[in-house]
């Protein structure tokens, strides 16, 4: 029986993960359009599918959570991760670089919110504060991690790379997350009812519409950096340090 900290090292890695993954793409994005011999627009895009399909999938993981628990969802969606990285390594051409990143960001949709009602199932009040800023800083420090770690190794070696380590991670991260604890005994829900229940709550859709949003302008904003930079002469790892 694993120990509640080890537990919440487990969650916040996989958070930590689902961050790093979310955060190589744009500096990449040069260095890709130019190993496909493609446009930086037609690879470029895969920054937009990427984080719609983030955004669209919240919903229905959320759904599927209800029915199936936490720890499966976590399990399933990190091993679809896994899956789509697996796919990015070996992409030949934008469109189908575009399809694996959009998969890979549909399936990393669930872990966020698996995790957090991972901890408001088994944690208290107070012990939910102390959880949620180690999520937060794991998250940050992924996002970091990802930028970085991208351009440094996509300088040196491959971009193909960068996917690989991540497809790996996610291998053993499904093997780890599918020996967790299951919190309580859920009270299993229809998927459609759920997410007809889901649809009717204003609350949840403003909140959607707000994420939604704000993911619109960190894609048109700051995704544009890294193909500045590309374009003044600057390296990939000067570009991921930048972004």
């Amino acid at each position: 029986m694993r120990s509640q900290r080890s537990v919440l090292r487990v969650l916040s890695l996989a958070a930590f993960v689902s961050m790093i993954d979310r955060s190589v793409m744009a500096p990449l994005i040069p260095v890709i359009a130019e190993d496909m011999n493609a446009s930086l627009a037609s690879v470029g895009d895969s920054l937009s599918v990427y984080a719609i399909c983030y955004a669209a999938m919240q919903l229905v993981w959320s759904a599927l959570s209800t029915r199936w628990g936490r720890v499966l969802i976590l399990a399933v969606s990190t091993g679809a991760a896994g899956l789509a990285n697996l796919a990015t390594i070996f992409s030949p051409d934008p469109l189908m670089f575009l399809i694996a990143r959009g998969a890979s960001g549909a399936a990393f949709a669930a872990t966020f919110t698996a995790v957090l009602v991972y901890f408001g199932d088994t944690l208290t009040m107070r012990e939910r504060a102390v959880a949620t800023a180690n999520l937060a800083a794991a998250a940050a420090l992924g996002m970091a991690a990802g930028t970085l770690g991208a351009g440094v190794i996509a300088q040196w070696l491959s971009w193909r790379l960068v996917f690989a380590a991540i497809a790996l991670t996610c291998a053993v991260m499904t093997v780890v997350l599918l020996r967790l604890p299951s919190p309580i005994m859920l009270e299993r829900e229809r998927i459609l009812p759920s997410l007809i229940r889901l649809g009717r709550n204003r609350w949840a859709i403003a909140i959607l519409a707000i994420t939604v949003l704000e993911g619109i302008l960190l894609v048109g904003v700051f995704n544009f950096v890294p193909v500045s930079l590309q374009a003044e002469g600057e390296s990939v790892f000067e570009i991921g340090r930048a972004h």
